[in-house]
């Protein structure tokens, strides 16, 4: 008797198998990235979103006149009548602080 050559529908079955566990464990981990990537993609529009969002606020705060031309120097503005008034420019930052003189 002539021995034939191929395989036996036991180790085709394995064979089978043991590729569709691989199979599956690739797509799986491909699902995963692409969850994981679109996630990830939503979270950067958000955020660029919310730095446009930002940006354009400052702008518009920008466009309106604030902060004013010189809240970041210090300096003296002309006297008056009623006094004089001086800019301190640390803290033009946090709001303008004047330390009013009496004019004599």
């Amino acid at each position: 008797m002539k021995r034939q050559r191929g395989f036996s529908l036991i180790e085709m079955m394995v064979a089978v198998t043991i590729f569709v566990i691989i199979t599956g464990a690739a797509f799986s981990l491909l699902d995963d990235s692409q969850r994981r990537y679109t996630s990830e993609a939503q979270l950067l529009d958000s955020f660029q979103a919310a730095r446009f969002g930002y940006d354009q606020m400052s702008l518009d705060i920008h466009s309106a006149g604030f902060p004013p031309q010189n809240a970041f120097t210090a300096g003296v503005t002309p006297a008056n009548a009623s006094g004089i008034c001086l800019w301190r420019s640390r803290s033009a930052l946090r709001g303008p602080m004047r330390h009013h003189a009496r004019a004599i």
